[in-house]
């Protein structure tokens, strides 16, 4: 270990209540308070059910109160919600944490049991790594020793390869250089199976975001920021808790930012050819058909189902005798061969054509 564990810190509370010191019960303390739903949440799951069900709401609700345009993402540490509640309140990510592996971060590790249930029920989940709020200050060595132990615990919960790791930077203390430094290990521990971004406020996000490593697609904490919000900001903390305080609410900015469901940056998707263009119904082409060297002919096509009539004419004469009907794809003699090509925009062989 690179460093005892922050003073006032919850893991510094719990290794406290380890050696029998402190009042509070070790539930308590891992999910700041006890986890139900107050007055307050009921309102507000009110207005966001009657959202979802397309009902009307009041025109004067406060907007933070509604849910925003491209959903919102619920993150918390040791409580553990109901979480079909939390769908019902329009939640489509869940953001988790994954840790150190020492005693003193069990109680906010995910584990797989409660992975199945986030993705089952919420259908989305984020893993965010923190062993300890200032954690990034202590530079290199730490972001080394965090990247293996976060690439590890990914991997344990089979967190799609390519995906997004935020790793937490929870203070209003900057050290730049030691955290571009941590940022730099870290990034190089995940040894390209993982990608990761940074949380923190808005010092933080701005200066970090697309450099050391770091995704451009952060996560912005208000408590850090003077309330100001960064524009690359692709996850915002907004304040707003659920459940007793315990679970806190962001606000979906941008997407995708490398959840286990949304890979970062988006596939490029090829556009589709347009499908090839039949003639319909009545229409007639002219075309001019290269019989031999000194034959040119001139014909015109009638479309009907899936068969072609040709009407048939020689060059240098306005006379069209009745053709051959045959099916559009299959080839003939060599008058007929383009036949095989399907038929596009303009005539069989896909060049333009006139109008007869």
């Amino acid at each position: 270990m690179t460093s005892s564990l922050e003073l006032g810190s919850r893991e510094h509370a719990l290794a406290l209540l380890d050696q029998g010191i402190g009042s509070k019960s070790r539930a308590w303390i891992e999910a700041d308070g006890e986890v139900f739903l107050t007055d307050v949440d009921h309102e507000h799951l009110e207005i966001r059910q009657a959202q979802l069900a397309g009902r009307a709401v009041a025109p004067d609700i406060e907007p933070a109160l509604l849910i925003p345009p491209l959903g919102y993402m619920l993150d918390y540490s040791g409580a553990r919600p109901d979480l079909t509640v939390a769908k019902k309140s329009g939640a489509k990510v869940i953001a988790r944490y994954i840790s150190a592996p020492v005693a003193s971060t069990a109680w906010k590790r995910i584990g797989k049991i409660e992975r199945d249930s986030i993705l089952k029920i919420i259908g989305d989940l984020w893993l965010n790594w923190e062993w300890y709020a200032g954690r990034m200050l202590e530079g290199a060595k730490a972001g080394a020793e965090d990247g293996k132990w976060a690439l590890a615990a990914a991997e344990a919960l089979s967190y799609p390869r390519g995906r997004i790791i935020p790793a937490s930077h929870d203070t209003g203390a900057n050290n730049d250089a030691a955290v571009g430094a941590y940022c730099d290990a870290f990034n190089k521990a995940l040894g390209g199976v993982y990608k990761m971004t940074i949380y923190g406020g808005i010092h933080t996000v701005t200066t970090f975001s697309g450099k050391h490593g770091v995704q451009p697609v952060p996560w912005q904490t208000l408590a850090w920021s003077n309330k100001q919000v960064a524009p690359v900001a692709a996850v915002l903390q907004n304040t707003k808790q659920w459940f007793n305080g315990t679970v806190d609410e962001n606000v979906i900015r941008h997407t995708p930012f490398g959840t286990w469901n949304h890979v970062y940056p988006a596939p490029v998707v090829k556009p589709s050819k347009p499908a090839p263009q039949t003639f319909q119904g009545e229409d007639m082409f002219i075309r001019f058909v290269n019989a031999g060297p000194d034959n040119d002919e001139k014909a015109v096509y009638y479309v009907a189902g899936d068969h072609l009539l040709m009407l048939h004419g020689h060059a240098g004469t306005d006379d069209l005798d009745m053709g051959w009907i045959q099916p559009i794809v299959k080839g003939g003699d060599s008058r007929s061969a383009f036949f095989k090509l399907p038929i596009v925009a303009g005539t069989p062989d896909g060049r333009k054509g006139e109008k007869w």
